[in-house]
């Protein structure tokens, strides 16, 4: 463990900064591939409610979840 957090370190990053990444990309592909809830979201990556997600969200994008949605799918061409 002691090694992965040097080389982390080396890159600049951590393992939180890592796992909150993943979890952001993870998020996203949900919201944009699904009609799935935040309920069901939060609980498919891991976090224990809503609110972490919609306060993880905010903090990587600056925006809700529901509003990054929102706008990924009126920029996405309809086929």
């Amino acid at each position: 463990v002691r090694s992965l957090q040097r080389h982390l370190a080396i890159a600049g990053t951590s393992l939180r900064a890592e796992r909150a990444r993943h979890v952001v990309r993870h998020a996203e592909r949900l919201l944009e591939g699904t009609n799935l809830d935040l309920d069901a979201i939060a609980a498919s990556i891991g976090l224990g409610s809503p609110s972490r997600l919609v306060a993880l969200f905010r903090r990587v994008h600056r925006v809700t979840p529901g509003a990054f949605r929102r706008e990924r799918r009126a920029s996405t061409p309809r086929g």
